[in-house]
């Protein structure tokens, strides 16, 4: 984990590296297609800070858009983070 929760704050704790080398971007943009089409593409770099190694996950702006949930997907037991036959759109950066 790269943060953890307390009492719903969430403070920075850092990936263990053993927990990072079982990171694969092929398999995490494999699992992104099984929720939106067509395909987003992301970027998977580790960033060091504080003696705290992170997982930096970016979702590029969308070449494509909008973008649909295929399926849903989030923390079973809790509300869903995406919905499927949900329409999602991200704005280039810039504003246009």
């Amino acid at each position: 984990m790269g943060v953890a929760e307390t009492r719903g704050k969430w403070d920075p704790a850092g990936i263990e590296v053993a927990h990072l080398a079982t990171y694969d971007p092929d398999i995490i943009q494999d699992q992104l297609a099984r929720h939106v089409s067509p395909r987003v593409a992301v970027d998977i770099v580790t960033h060091e800070t504080g003696g705290r190694t992170y997982l930096v996950v970016t979702i590029r702006e969308f070449e494509d858009s909008p973008l649909v949930c295929k399926k849903e997907g989030g923390v079973p037991g809790q509300k869903p983070h995406v919905v499927a036959g949900a329409v999602y759109v991200r704005p280039p950066l810039d504003g246009h």
